[in-house]
């Protein structure tokens, strides 16, 4: 098993996104940047933080394994795609309790302080 599908084990992501590797997770965050930059999509609540987990997982494997920084460019590209359409919040979408446990900020972790532009379902 390479570093990156140990990396995602370890965080025991869903074997789905440990076959898929890094590739995978780009070409997820990609695509979520497209929807919701196109407005495609009306997001059901649980789905929108699934969307955000995956941009968390990119960020783990940027900060822990060496390799995976080869997909930086396309990862910022996606970035600055759903920082433009996604709405700044105040609140973490996963609520404040989560962001305290994992010690996420709005600085360090600003996906999870972003709405989409469409409304939940």
């Amino acid at each position: 098993m390479d570093a990156i599908r140990a990396r995602l084990a370890e965080r025991e992501a869903g074997p789905h996104v440990i076959d898929g590797g890094l590739d995978y997770l780009v070409r997820t965050w990609t695509r979520i940047a497209s929807d919701v930059e196109a407005r495609r999509e009306t997001w059901v609540w649980e789905e929108w933080l699934n969307d955000l987990d995956t941009r968390e997982l990119l960020q783990d494997l940027l900060d822990h394994v060496p390799d995976a920084r080869f997909a930086l460019p396309q990862i910022e590209e996606a970035d600055a795609r759903f920082l433009t359409a996604a709405i700044r919040t105040d609140e973490c979408q996963w609520g404040e309790e989560n962001a305290a446990r994992h010690g996420w900020t709005p600085e360090t972790n600003w996906w999870y302080w972003r709405r989409p532009p469409t409304p939940y379902v």
